[in-house]
């Protein structure tokens, strides 16, 4: 009995799965068909920054980021934590970075980085020595390479 009872439940379960995939199937190739639309005009420059740009932000500053990293840097997001938008500015700037900047991988500890990136913030005033620091322009855009 209870065999028959878990085979009718999984039975239920997977024709509950099968009528949410034929439901969803059209809607989801209707938006991959506008998105394709949307991003084949692109060059491959833009479609890259497309995620950021539609946040908005500045993509030129992690383009500055991108020319000084490594692809074996470890990175902290140096961010003062404000609103941003319909987010807080520290999710949304190490979310870009996460994916702008790869293979270089985010860390969540300062003491794992073997770089600093600080987004509109001063390194200075981080308790770390750094064997290269280089700004961008006046701004508080920094990358430091930890010593």
């Amino acid at each position: 009995m209870r065999a028959a009872i878990s085979i009718a439940i999984g039975i239920a379960a997977v024709a509950g799965l099968l009528v949410t995939v034929v439901e969803g199937t059209p809607h989801s190739l209707r938006v991959l068909d506008k998105q394709e639309q949307q991003f084949a005009g692109l060059t491959r420059a833009d479609r890259e920054q497309a995620f950021g740009t539609a946040i908005p932000t500045s993509m030129e500053v992690f383009d500055f980021y991108q020319r000084l990293l490594r692809p074996d840097d470890r990175f902290y997001v140096q961010v003062i934590n404000e609103g941003f938008g319909y987010a807080d500015k520290a999710t949304v700037i190490r979310s870009v970075a996460r994916y702008y900047l790869a293979p270089a991988v985010e860390v969540d500890r300062l003491e794992d980085a073997t770089v600093v990136l600080s987004y509109d913030a001063d390194p200075g005033t981080l308790p770390l020595r750094y064997s290269q620091q280089t700004r961008a322009g006046l701004q508080l855009f920094f990358v430091s390479r930890v010593a």
